[in-house]
């Protein structure tokens, strides 16, 4: 009847807006996760840039900036991996002594076919200081010398510096003492471009005590004078009463 075909039109149109309504509120649900996944993912990647500019002076800062991090929080492969890097590095500035390689790793996956040769430079580098840590030097000097193929791309002088001062350290503990002193002269020369004049003081000592155990005693004296009144002409009060 007439009546009944009103009734059945009216029940779809009611239906129909029903259906139109739940899909409009789904369809603002999903866009209000996103938009607080995304607030987030910036906010990560907010902490992240922070952690990464404070790294070089302020060590303890960024270790405490990423340690306020949850991984679980982190997305996109990149994220993850420079979250990686920082976290290792800062482990490694703060004297933390990790032995475990998992995750650096995660960086080294990611940038060891990247262009990004600071990044790929850090990765391998401190991969290397992980395996120094556990005593495996064979792995940490392969790890180092992918790090010092990219030395030539970046312009981190510091950075470049601790690496050779930790081939240094390595060639002097396997009584390779020619590498040794050639690898401290190459830290000394990349902490002078640095401006970094303690850390360039400190491998000058391994070098006096280097040339020392080679039985080289005018070359070993001539580096001690030239700390001592470097000390001096900085009242650097601690190494000249050394």
């Amino acid at each position: 009847s007439h009546d009944n075909l009103v009734v059945q039109g009216s029940t779809v149109l009611y239906n129909e807006k029903l259906y139109s309504m739940r899909c409009l509120l789904f369809l603002l649900l999903i866009a209000h996760l996103f938009c607080a996944c995304s607030v987030k993912s910036n906010r990560v990647k907010s902490e992240l840039r922070r952690a990464e500019e404070l790294m070089m002076n302020s060590p303890d800062s960024s270790f405490i900036i990423l340690k306020g991090i949850d991984p679980m929080k982190i997305t996109g492969k990149k994220s993850h991996a420079l979250y990686a890097l920082l976290l290792s590095q800062a482990m490694d500035k703060n004297w933390i002594d990790e032995v475990d390689d998992s995750l650096i790793m995660v960086a080294v996956d990611y940038y060891r076919n990247s262009n990004d040769a600071e990044h790929k430079f850090l990765s391998y580098y401190y991969l290397g200081r992980i395996q120094q840590n556990s005593g495996n030097l064979a792995k940490a000097l392969v790890s180092f010398a992918v790090a010092e193929e990219m030395a030539g791309q970046i312009s981190d002088n510091y950075s470049i510096g601790l690496l050779y001062a930790q081939f240094g350290r390595i060639y002097q503990t396997l009584y390779d003492y020619p590498k040794s002193i050639e690898a401290f002269s190459k830290a000394c020369h990349f902490y002078d471009l640095a401006n970094k004049s303690s850390h360039k003081v400190y491998a000058k000592l391994s070098l006096a005590q280097l040339y020392k155990s080679v039985k080289q005693y005018d070359k070993s004296h001539e580096i001690i004078s030239e700390i001592i009144t470097a000390a001096y002409d900085s009242k650097d009060v601690y190494l000249t009463q050394q």
